[in-house]
């Protein structure tokens, strides 16, 4: 399986906080160290992701337009549904 690293900044600063598939991508700074932090979040605002995460990727479905990656990073394995767009935006090259 294809490890792969997703940058969820590219990601926000191109397509705006919302996904495809109903994620969140919730961006703060933290002003004392001038560090910008992007988090994948689901609907219920849970964490799926880090910026800069790994993931496996699962499959490409380009009938459906649908990225299916898995995140091993958390406590919990999150699977992630990109748009394939999306998900070339935010794929680290």
């Amino acid at each position: 399986m294809k490890t792969v690293c997703l940058s969820f900044e590219n990601l926000y600063k191109e397509n705006g906080a919302y996904t495809k598939y109903g994620h969140y991508i919730d961006f703060y700074s933290d002003s004392d160290t001038c560090t910008e932090y992007y988090d994948l979040r689901t609907e219920g605002f849970d964490l799926c992701a880090c910026d800069g995460e790994m993931f496996d990727l699962v499959e490409v479905d380009k009938n459906n337009d649908r990225v299916k990656l898995i995140n091993h990073e958390g406590e919990n394995d999150m699977i992630v549904l990109l748009s394939i767009e999306e998900y070339e935006i935010c794929r680290f090259k």
